[in-house]
């Protein structure tokens, strides 16, 4: 499947690029994911003993960093670059917090291939756990994990969020 092809990352980041910033026609699909990240929030929150901390800047240096921060019952989770045409700062949060603790479950670092795997870890989370249905999710956190993903490390910038 396309969507688990790491090494497509530039055309990933292309098709991101030249994407519209918003597509009403989305909006369904990106407020179910919204709902979906909270759930998943409060889901993971039972199972992982730890302090949310809102920060600006990126707090993490690697990975392992933020490894240890979860171990030790923080998580940082940035408030920088939250614009986005349809979640609200809370919803750009606990996506966040979701993603980060996704990339803990499955100990994948900030590379493109540890972006996929913590994507592929999120898709079984709404496998096994959402009460929406796949197909209602899959397209949104594909765009939001991937395609920013893919923009970031092949411009080196983050890009505007998008919701198409």
């Amino acid at each position: 499947m396309f969507y688990h092809v790491p090494y497509a990352k530039d055309n990933i980041a292309q098709w991101y690029k030249h994407a519209p910033v918003f597509d009403p026609k989305a909006k369904p699909q990106w407020e179910i994911l919204a709902k979906e990240a909270h759930k998943q929030v409060e889901r993971l929150l039972k199972i992982y003993d730890i302090e949310l901390l809102r920060v600006t800047g990126q707090p993490y240096n690697d990975v392992y960093d933020m490894f240890d921060d979860i171990d030790a019952g923080k998580l940082m989770i940035s408030v920088d670059n939250s614009e986005h045409p349809v979640f609200a700062l809370e919803d750009n949060i606990a996506f966040r917090t979701w993603h980060d603790l996704a990339h803990h479950e499955v100990y994948a670092d900030f590379s493109y291939t540890g972006e996929v795997k913590t994507y592929e870890k999120q898709l079984a989370h709404v496998e096994k756990f959402s009460e929406f249905p796949y197909k209602d999710i899959r397209h949104a956190l594909f765009v939001e994990v991937l395609g920013q993903a893919a923009s970031y490390m092949c411009t080196g910038t983050f890009a505007q969020q998008k919701g198409f």
